[in-house]
């Protein structure tokens, strides 16, 4: 069980990494940035960050030899489940951030996009 979890970690360190700075940067109580004067600039910052999460969620899935079934559940639906815990936890207990489920889908559309192009350049780069 250790050397699994181990494993685990080696090959997925990236996205755990992206992962623990999402969380963090999500449950700050004030953040200490401010978002971009854009209309509904937060809802970019979590597309993008989620991009990033998503990305890297199927390149480290891609990295460690899995396809399939197995490489959509991990880089696709733990970055999306993953958004809505965070949501439901900042509803529940960490005053004033709130859920918000447009932020959720904001989250899930910055996957998708994040694992595209992952997608894309994984495809270029076998043909090269």
């Amino acid at each position: 069980m250790a050397n699994r979890l181990r494993k685990f970690f080696c090959r997925y360190w990236k996205t755990m990494t992206v992962a623990g700075i999402i969380l963090y940067a999500c449950l700050l109580r004030e953040p200490r940035f401010s978002l971009p004067t854009l209309m509904h600039g937060d809802k970019w910052m979590h597309m993008l960050a989620y991009a990033l999460l998503g990305a890297m969620a199927w390149w480290d899935s891609t990295s460690s030899g899995n396809s399939g079934w197995r490489r959509a559940t991990i880089a696709i639906m733990f970055p999306i489940i993953y958004g809505g815990i965070i949501e439901w936890l900042q509803e529940l207990w960490f005053y004033p951030r709130t859920g918000d489920w447009i932020d959720w889908a904001a989250d899930t559309i910055g996957v998708l996009i994040g694992c595209t192009i992952t997608i894309v350049v994984h495809t270029i780069k076998k043909r090269k």
